[in-house]
């Protein structure tokens, strides 16, 4: 019995990147033979009507198909010119040399040519991405660009009346010392209260609620006087108003 190799079934050709690449996938089976046959396959022609024969392969491929067996090849293609973006048929036909081929040559092909979007889908998940993050950094920044002056007043007179200045996004803290009560930049010590502001007013938390309790904080304590208790268990009341 004559030996022969096949092509089984269809060709399967990848979508068409904008730069030309693409690659041919099919199936081969060695029937009658002993032996491992290679077959090289010397070029790749497709005709369309749509455009003109397109050819791909810059080398020589080799295909090795061991006897009585099949398998499965992959040919990288680069072809010379890509058509415009669309869904094509046509023919597609194997030239190999000398030593050995396979059949059929000539075969139906249908394939597509993806546009630079088509090929680049990536890119409008990362547009999103780095909108999104322009639009955070904004907003950061704009939720940081403005400040707060205000006056806090007590009943003891132990805070100054001199207006102080937060910005947005920052902290100042309302210290319980020995001498009363303080407003500093940092907490140095255990600060009875946090000071913040953005737009929409100052606001006041209270961070250790054994030493420093407040009846009644509003969101803006603009304008507003709390009644707190103090860590030595006496009561005040602070008025905070517009610098």
């Amino acid at each position: 019995l004559l030996g022969i190799v096949e092509l089984v079934g269809t060709v399967r050709m990848r979508p068409v990147r904008s730069g030309g690449e693409t690659s041919l996938r099919f199936d081969v089976a060695s029937t009658g033979y002993d032996t491992i046959q290679r077959i090289t396959v010397t070029s790749v022609v497709i005709e369309t009507a749509a455009a003109p024969p397109l050819s791909g392969i810059d080398a020589p491929f080799v295909i090795e198909v061991p006897p009585e067996s099949a398998r499965t090849v992959e040919i990288p293609l680069v072809l010379g010119e890509t058509p415009a973006p669309g869904r094509y048929e046509g023919t597609l036909s194997f030239s190999f040399d000398a030593s050995a081929s396979f059949t059929p040559s000539t075969v139906p092909v249908s394939f597509t040519v993806r546009s630079f979007l088509g090929n680049n889908l990536w890119i409008v998940p990362a547009g999103v991405l780095v909108l999104a993050l322009i639009g955070a950094v904004i907003f950061a920044l704009a939720s940081r660009a403005g400040s707060i002056s205000f006056v806090c007043e007590i009943d003891d007179g132990s805070v100054r009346k001199r207006p102080y200045k937060i910005k947005y996004g920052r902290s100042l803290y309302l210290i319980d010392g020995i001498m009363g009560f303080n407003i500093l930049p940092n907490a140095g010590q255990t600060p009875a209260a946090e000071l913040t502001a953005d737009k929409t007013g100052l606001h006041l938390s209270v961070t250790d609620e054994k030493q420093f309790s407040v009846e009644s904080i509003p969101a803006d304590i603009l304008g507003a006087t709390l009644s707190v208790r103090k860590k030595d268990g006496k009561k005040a009341r602070l008025t905070f108003s517009a610098g």
